[in-house]
């Protein structure tokens, strides 16, 4: 539930950033999506994301172009399959076109004990708390 809310406010965050952006340009309709590289090139990028109408997850192909912001890479075939994105995209005559598409970064407390510190690194006595 943390992490949706998160998830929820970063979309809030990141479409604000894009209107900034944006400036004087026409506002756009942005949708957010996140979900699990499928796999990723020059021109699109597609991820398994959760659909909440069938319960299941699905493989959606996003666009990607110019005007496309990509945040953690220098191009889109830089992302890697199994690696989580946010996505915010619009409909272009039925075609998703990225947006602005970042890595997704976890918020401090989903980081697990191998993201901190080798467990040699570690005190012989230290506890989940020393965390």
């Amino acid at each position: 539930m943390a992490q949706l809310v998160y998830r929820i406010c970063l979309a809030v965050a990141l479409a604000g950033s894009v209107a900034v952006r944006a400036g004087a340009q026409e506002t756009k309709d942005l949708q957010a999506a996140f979900g699990s590289v499928v796999k990723a090139s020059a021109s699109e990028v597609v991820i398994s994301q959760y659909n909440s109408e069938q319960e299941t997850d699905q493989e959606v192909t996003y666009a990607v172009d110019p005007q496309t912001h990509l945040e953690g890479v220098t191009a889109a075939g830089e992302f890697v399959a199994g690696e989580e994105v946010e996505i915010l995209y619009e409909e272009v005559a039925g075609t998703k076109m990225a947006r602005f598409i970042s890595r997704e970064l976890l918020p401090e407390e989903d980081m697990q004990a191998d993201d901190i510190g080798n467990a040699e690194d570690m005190p012989a006595n230290a506890t989940s708390e020393d965390l």
